[in-house]
């Protein structure tokens, strides 16, 4: 097998397959919510320990600060949010599930102000995530939010719940956004970095 080959298999295997099977285990230890952004840090800097800008240990710590920062924030801003949402009297003429407010506000909270900040944050520990994260940043948020108004299964006990599609969906973004050097329609192959 040649080397490029290789090389496709492990970058695809480490974008693609490991945050799935992290998932994996989330959902087999029926590990609580809490941990996720421990083993969403955890997983990250692991697998990219070649980009970091500063020792493992400060950026396995910074990082897990920058995770539970973001989860919280997206935790309590819902309710926050909902305040302000229910505050503007908008009228539930949009179908987007049971609870108008309660949706918009947790959209703007765990789906928009919470990934932002752990794109933004995680990706500082790392020197390749400058060129191209406003892009990735704001194209898989939007298509996150979208994706949310047609599937927003809360159920714990099924793996493919919103919250565990998130976790792996956006591990899989910050992955491609410190890995790949992206312009509009493609990326370099050069530039990557197993």
């Amino acid at each position: 097998m040649n080397s490029e080959i290789k090389y496709k298999i492990l970058l695809f295997t480490k974008v693609f397959i490991i945050p799935i099977i992290t998932l994996v285990v989330i959902y087999i230890l029926q590990l609580n919510l809490w941990f996720y952004p421990f083993l969403f840090s955890f997983t990250l800097i692991v697998l990219n320990l070649r980009l970091l800008k500063l020792r493992f240990i400060y950026s396995i710590l910074l990082s897990i600060l920058a995770s539970y920062f973001s989860f919280l924030i997206g935790w309590f801003g819902w309710a926050f949010w909902f305040k302000i949402v229910k505050s503007l009297n908008i009228s539930n003429d949009i179908n987007i599930g049971n609870w108008f407010y309660t949706d918009i506000a947790f959209c703007i909270s765990a789906f928009t102000i919470a990934p932002f900040l752990t794109i933004y944050l995680n990706g500082k520990l790392f020197h390749r995530s400058g060129k191209n994260m406003k892009f990735m940043m704001l194209l898989s948020i939007l298509s996150f939010i979208v994706f949310s108004f047609f599937y927003n299964n809360m159920e714990p006990d099924n793996i493919l719940n919103i919250m565990n599609l998130w976790y792996v969906y956006f591990l899989i973004v910050i992955q491609l956004t410190i890995n790949l050097k992206f312009t509009i329609f493609k990326f370099y192959k050069d530039d990557l970095v197993i």
